[in-house]
């Protein structure tokens, strides 16, 4: 039998302890935050509609108090990129920047939008109000069907949370381009971001026309059912839920789909209410439905709320941006 000295049995206690705590490190959740703020655009969402870019001349201001959020719920400051530039906030280059993420199951994924957001004419009858909803990038606009493979690559035991601070912002994330051919939503590497009906029958051209026609159905019937759901959280708030997702993620809009927000110098009356709070919370923490029904959202139009896919009873109920 071999004996050891003090010193090996020391030496021995503290490299186990220090494996386990590598262990428990590694697998500990991380926080990554995406910031996008596009305080003027060239973007036209609807042909020959410019948008009056004095309203978002707070959108700085914004970035620094979502920023300040952040800081406060642990996040390190390496994992948190912020978009400004034009370049930057070119639709295809937020969505690089959300790509480039890769997080692991159990991190915590922000993505946050201030500017201006818009609405176009539905084109497939999903929609109650005829209308929908889509995100200004500096020149382009942001589609949530470029969102959702983003959102599918990542995985449903990620957590995201999507908040926008803009107008027509009930639904900007994405719960359309649903597939019925085992189609992850992903693109292939290098492939150009797929916006036209005809890069959309492209991807799908393996598929024989009944299978075409099932894929379609199922679209309009997840996107009618999504936007039937709609109850009220209070007189201020909307709510909405979509299970039938590969991901989840809670979403909170500073505005429904067809109200405005208000957009001041000092920055969006939305998240300055939001940073208040979140200042002012010595009680313990709101959950992110806490959190929306404390907001005088009444003064931005009212407020939306969803949770789409599977969302865990933990991550509903944990304490707002909470990373672990």
């Amino acid at each position: 039998m071999r004996l050891y000295t003090f010193i090996q049995i020391r030496a021995l206690l503290c490299l186990q302890w220090c494996l386990v705590a590598g262990v428990v490190q590694a697998q500990s959740p991380k926080g990554f935050a995406v910031l996008v703020g596009v305080p003027a655009t060239t973007a036209q969402c609807v042909q020959g509609r410019h948008f009056n870019n004095e309203a978002t001349a707070g959108v700085p201001q914004d970035l620094v108090r979502m920023r300040d959020i952040l800081d406060r719920a642990g996040f390190e400051p390496q994992r948190i990129k912020t978009l400004t530039t034009p370049d930057e906030t070119k639709p295809t280059a937020i969505i690089a920047t959300l790509r480039q993420i890769n997080p692991s199951p159990g991190d915590l994924v922000v993505f946050y939008f201030s500017g201006h957001g818009d609405q176009v004419r539905d084109l497939n009858g999903d929609e109650d109000d005829g209308m929908d909803e889509m995100l200004a990038g500096s020149s382009a606009c942001l589609l949530d069907d470029d969102l959702r493979p983003v959102w599918v690559g990542y995985g449903p035991a990620v957590r995201i949370v999507m908040i926008v601070d803009a107008c027509h912002a009930g639904s900007t994330f994405s719960i359309h381009d649903f597939a019925v051919n085992k189609d992850d939503g992903r693109r292939p590497a290098g492939e150009a971001i797929n916006r036209t009906r005809s890069r959309r029958a492209e991807r799908s051209r393996s598929l024989s026309a009944a299978e075409k026609e099932a894929q379609r159905e199922e679209k309009f019937k997840r996107e009618r059912t999504f936007e039937r759901s709609r109850t009220a959280l209070n007189q201020c708030v909307d709510i909405r839920t979509q299970r039938n997702e590969p991901y989840q993620m809670i979403y909170i809009g500073a505005s429904r789909d067809p109200s405005t927000a208000i957009g001041l110098p000092s920055g969006g009356l939305f998240t300055l209410h939001m940073h208040d709070l979140v200042i002012a919370d010595n009680s313990g923490g709101r959950n992110y439905k806490q959190l929306c029904l404390d907001i005088p959202s009444c003064q931005t139009g009212g407020m939306s709320y969803a949770e789409i896919g599977v969302v865990t009873e933990a991550f509903r109920n944990s304490t707002f941006l909470q990373i672990n």
